[in-house]
This record gives structure tokens, sequence and C-alpha cells, in this order.
């Protein structure tokens, strides 16, 4: 019984941690560009002050 089984492409538990990892990604951007935008509305407004 021996396992010559040649493995080829990625198993389920790499394709699941790399997705998490791209989320954990977007979400930071999402949450950045949030406060980015919350930024540049308080100098509008302090400029027109």
């Amino acid at each position: 019984m021996n396992k010559a089984h040649d493995s080829r492409g990625f198993s389920m538990i790499e394709v699941l941690v790399t997705v998490l990892l791209i989320c954990i990604g977007v979400l930071g951007l999402v949450a950045l560009q949030g406060r980015t935008i919350a930024y540049t509305q308080d100098s509008a407004y302090r400029n027109a002050a």
C-alpha cells in the first residue's frame, strides 16, 4: 500500500486561508476609504468656515 499519488493544485484549507486573508485586506481598505471620506468632508467644512 504505497501512496504514489502525485497531488497537484491547492488543498481546501489553503484556498480558505487565502480567501480569508483577501477578505481581511478588502475590509481594511473599505474602512480606510470610509475614514478618508469623513476626513475630506471635515476638511471641506473647516475650509468653508
